[in-house]
């Protein structure tokens, strides 16, 4: 059984400046800090502490009323933030060498068109969406009994460390290990790139080869300045067209819609 504390006498100041006798609290009330003060009593009376009660008082959070000092939900900023109008995306595109390559030359201009275009002049030209584009990564499986070289070109720069990456397999082998390449940190193709005529790097595969290679690339806000001719191509269709960048058609995409 819980035992009840018995109720305490205490006196507090009335309107009218008396001081008045009040027993206990009521159950359930709010919890109240109290404070010791001594009470002015006429001469000759000893001074008897009392004990006066102060309601606490509960205080908003000061910096919610601040105006646009708090961020969450009912608050906004000051001004309108920055919006990006150029977004980035990611995408692996799979090509597939239709003859056996040998120093086949992709360009920087080629990346861009590879990712996607628009072909802007009835069967003469495409136009690239992509306004700028990052090689992330080159996968090549050799075809059975074949090879593979992913080599990347170094730009007009001098003390670079020259890098190739090759791999072979012995006749009979149908099981063989890809040859994984990613643009060195001198390559321009390690970085965002806008479009050049420049060769990038230089593959040479087997005929049945499978290449896949992981780009990134940003939306233009107006087609981009990247073209490529065409022999056909309809008015405003989509085309992927092929890797390399010498116009035959040797690294082609497989499962979008290409022209030559």
């Amino acid at each position: 059984m819980t035992q009840r504390t018995p109720d305490k006498e205490f006196k507090v100041p009335s309107r009218e400046g008396k001081w008045q006798l009040m027993r206990g609290t009521s159950p359930g009330a709010r919890p109240v800090r109290t404070q010791t003060i001594k009470e002015s009593s006429p001469p000759g009376d000893s001074k008897t502490p009392i004990k006066a009660q102060f309601g606490v008082r509960k205080l908003g959070n000061r910096k919610a009323r601040k105006g646009g000092k708090k961020k969450g939900k009912g608050f906004a900023p000051s001004l309108p933030p920055e919006l990006q109008l150029s977004p980035a995306y990611h995408r692996v595109i799979r090509y597939r060498a239709s003859t056996a390559l040998t120093d086949v030359a992709v360009t920087y201009a080629s990346f861009i068109v590879a990712v996607g275009a628009i072909c802007t002049t009835t069967n003469t030209t495409l136009t690239s969406w992509a306004s700028s584009v990052k090689v992330n990564k080159i996968t090549i499986w050799p075809a059975a009994s074949g090879s593979a070289t992913i080599e990347w070109v170094v730009p007009a720069v001098p003390f670079n460390k020259d890098t190739e990456v090759i791999s072979a397999v012995p006749t009979g082998i149908t099981v063989e290990r890809a040859v994984v390449s990613t643009p060195p940190s001198w390559s321009l193709a390690k970085d965002w790139f806008t479009g050049s005529t420049d060769t990038a790097c230089i593959i040479n595969a087997s005929l049945g080869s499978v290449i896949d290679v992981s780009f990134s690339f940003t939306l233009a806000t107006s087609l981009g300045s990247v073209q490529r001719t065409v022999a056909a191509g309809t008015l405003a269709s989509f085309y992927y067209s092929s890797l390399d960048s010498s116009g035959a058609d040797l690294i082609v995409p497989i499962g979008l819609p290409t022209t030559t």
